[in-house]
């Protein structure tokens, strides 16, 4: 099943709010009873129906330099990484 979008969480929440049950609205929305539970909670512990940050591995890039990256690349995507990289050095500094 898909994960819920943000309009599609509000939507559960207005329908929990309206006196629906959890199980009714999980039907509606076509997720798990224990998504919804999740949701509740999620709200009454953050005050919010917002993805958490997820963990893992910072970006080495700015968004910037992925810019750069892809525009380079795509303008020839058969230059060398030795070549590629000479003209990225000064986006390390800014």
């Amino acid at each position: 099943m898909p994960r819920l979008s943000k309009n599609e969480r509000e939507r559960a929440i207005g329908m929990l709010a309206a006196g629906q049950t959890a199980q009714a609205v999980s039907q509606i929305m076509n997720v798990h009873k224990s998504t919804i539970s999740r949701l509740v909670i999620r709200l009454r512990v953050t005050g919010s129906t917002n993805d958490t940050p997820r963990s893992g591995r910072p970006s080495a890039l700015t968004a910037r330099q992925e810019r750069f990256i892809v525009q380079s690349y795509s303008q020839n995507p058969f230059q060398s990484a030795r070549k590629s990289h000479k003209p990225a050095d000064y986006l390390k500094s800014a």
